[in-house]
């Protein structure tokens, strides 16, 4: 079970679904959920727990499927004269992507200087 759901996008993107379009933004709020829980398995757990907040996890599903709803060729750019156009490489493969940016919304890091501190041991010297 996600924690968007399509109804929730349809909000967002200000009409109505029409039932192809309900199963269709579902299908890609599984596929988010499954990026999501295939990174952070005990998702469920760090919810509970609050380390992650499951507004965090709805929020980062809606903008990846509301992303790719209404962009579905992940076009980056487009010219109508001399017609071109630009994929974003991000979205190019036409699928649910979440970005960095949402990844660090659902995977906060420790305390500043944590990730790459050292502890020393042994007994400091005292020097006089």
């Amino acid at each position: 079970m996600t924690y968007a759901t399509p109804a929730d996008i349809a909000v967002l993107l200000g009409f109505s679904f029409t039932p192809e379009q309900n199963q269709q933004a579902q299908g890609f709020l599984d596929d988010a959920e499954w990026q999501i829980t295939n990174r952070v398995p005990d998702l469920a757990e760090k919810i509970a727990a609050g380390k992650i907040s499951a507004a965090s996890v709805q929020r980062v599903e809606i903008r990846a499927v509301r992303r790719i709803m209404l962009n579905p060729d992940g076009k980056d750019n487009e010219k109508i004269d001399d017609y071109s156009f630009g994929l974003n490489k991000e979205v190019a493969k036409s699928e649910v992507t979440i970005t960095d940016e949402e990844w660090s919304l659902l995977l906060p890091q420790g305390a500043p200087g944590e990730a790459f501190s050292i502890k020393l041991g042994g007994s400091p010297r005292v020097t006089r």
